[in-house]
């Protein structure tokens, strides 16, 4: 009986093991350290990019003061130096456009409906 249990509990926890999950979603950051300066990682393909130390927070930097480029908001991009946030995000349903992070609806200024649950301004 004993020996039934343990091959079900093995058998139950080897399923939830096959399945993969991205390491990270797509346009998410997370802080890092390089040089003794604090700096970010972006996600890029499920996987983070290098520690960037340029002392900018990403879409907290004015526009006139990022290293991005000039394209508005919910422009369509192709990478993040083409966007004045420094953002470019993939919307699956409708491709790469920049975007820009959030907190709330009211971050987002138009014409971005608000923001989506990952923390970036939606697209109509």
């Amino acid at each position: 009986m004993r020996l039934a249990a343990f091959a079900a509990l093995a058998l139950l926890s080897g399923f939830g093991a096959c399945r993969e999950q991205p390491f990270c979603y797509d346009g998410e950051y997370r802080g890092c350290r390089c040089a003794g300066a604090i700096g970010y990682q972006r996600c890029e393909s499920e996987h983070y990019d290098a520690c960037v130390c340029d002392g900018t927070t990403p879409g907290l930097v004015p526009a006139s003061a990022s290293s991005g480029g000039g394209l508005a908001l919910l422009a369509p991009c192709h990478n993040n130096g083409e966007c004045a946030s420094g953002i470019c995000g993939d919307f699956p349903a409708k491709g790469s456009h920049c975007t820009k992070t959030c907190h709330s609806d009211g971050d987002c200024p138009e014409p971005s409906p608000g923001c989506n649950p990952k923390g970036q301004c939606k697209l109509n």
